[in-house]
C-alpha cells in the first residue's frame, strides 16, 4: 500500500512595498523612543544611574622611580570593562620622552594594579640638548607619545596617540 503525501504548498509571493521617507522616519523616531524608554526603565529598576565625581584624593596617578615614568605621570585616558576602569597614561621619564604606562581600578578612584614597565613606546634618535628646556606644556622635550585616547568598538580597544619629535630651537622639520 502507497503512503499518500499532501500536496506541497505553493510559495507566497511577497511584494515589496514603497514607503514614503517620512513614514520610514517616524517609524524609526517610534522605536528610539521605545527604545529609550526601555533602557530608562531598565535603570529605574536597577538604582540610580553611576555618576562621574572626582576623587577626593588627587592626582591617583603619580610619578613613581621607574626610569620611564620618575619625572611625570599626567592625561589619562580609561575605558570600562566588567566593571574594571582601565587606564593608559602619559608618563616623562629619565630621557625626557613620552611613554604610555598601564593602570587598573577595580573602584574607578583607587588604583588597583600598575605595570612597573611602559606599555608603549616610540623609539626614535634623540637630539642632544645644550641649551636648558623649561617644561611650558608638560614636558617630554624627548619626544615620545602624547594624548592618548581609548575608544573601544565591540570587542576591540583601539588607542590613538600624538607622536611628537622635537627638533630643537629654529631646527627644520624632517
Amino acid at each position: 500500500m502507497a503512503k499518500k503525501t499532501a500536496p506541497k504548498a505553493k510559495p507566497k509571493k511577497t511584494v515589496a512595498k514603497k514607503i514614503p521617507p517620512k513614514k520610514i522616519i517616524k517609524k524609526i523616531a517610534k522605536k528610539a523612543i521605545a527604545i529609550k524608554k526601555t533602557a530608562k526603565r531598565a535603570l529605574q529598576r536597577k538604582g540610580k544611574p553611576a555618576e562621574l565625581k572626582r576623587a577626593p584624593h588627587n592626582p591617583i596617578i603619580e610619578p613613581r622611580l621607574y626610569p620611564w615614568e620618575s619625572k611625570a605621570a599626567f592625561n589619562p585616558t580609561a575605558f570600562e570593562s566588567k566593571g574594571k576602569v582601565h587606564i593608559i597614561y602619559r608618563a616623562i621619564g629619565e630621557d625626557d620622552s613620552s611613554a604610555l604606562g598601564y593602570a587598573r581600578s577595580d573602584d574607578g578612584m583607587h588604583i588597583s594594579e600598575r605595570a612597573p614597565h611602559f606599555v608603549y613606546k616610540r623609539f626614535k634618535d634623540r637630539p642632544d640638548f645644550s641649551l636648558p628646556l623649561f617644561f611650558s606644556s608638560g614636558g617630554g622635550w624627548g619626544g615620545g607619545c602624547e594624548d592618548p585616547r581609548l575608544t573601544r568598538i565591540g570587542d576591540i580597544v583601539y588607542l590613538l596617540y600624538t607622536a611628537f619629535r622635537w627638533l630643537g630651537f629654529g631646527a627644520a622639520s624632517r
